[in-house]
């Protein structure tokens, strides 16, 4: 169960994604860099929490050690694997969730672009006036 989960979820360059389509809120703090920085910190939260689990199922899965003259198996409790298996699971799924989440908002900010562009400014209009005292 090996997922590469800083190629799958954080080595991705959404900036070109958007760059691709000549979009102009690339620097928006307002539609995008907020929703990317909270994207990248539950990525990483997501991330350490896979390293962690990852870890400690690779130490479950060891369960022989041998020297020259001995071989020592390891009792290995298959419910607590299966807890683990399921938790790293868990875990990739709601990244996978999230991930899909914002390159889902990306798409919409990509084919709607114009309908989040900031009024244009409105000046106070003039009034014409004939006789004015």
């Amino acid at each position: 169960m090996e997922v590469d989960f800083k190629e799958e979820f954080i080595n991705i360059d959404f900036d070109n994604k958007l760059l691709e389509n000549n979009n102009h809120l690339i620097n928006s703090q307002e539609h995008y860099l907020s929703y990317k920085q909270k994207y990248i910190e539950e990525t990483l939260q997501n991330y350490d929490e896979y390293t962690k689990m990852s870890e400690s199922y690779v130490k479950l899965q060891n369960k022989t050690s041998e020297t020259e003259t001995k071989t020592m198996y390891t009792y290995v409790d298959n419910a607590k694997v299966s807890d683990l298996k399921q938790s790293i699971k868990s875990v990739v799924l709601k990244q996978r969730r999230i991930l899909q989440n914002f390159l889902t908002y990306i798409e919409y900010l990509n084919s709607n672009a114009t309908l989040l562009q900031p009024p244009p400014s409105s000046k106070p209009r003039r009034r014409f006036q004939l006789f004015r005292k």
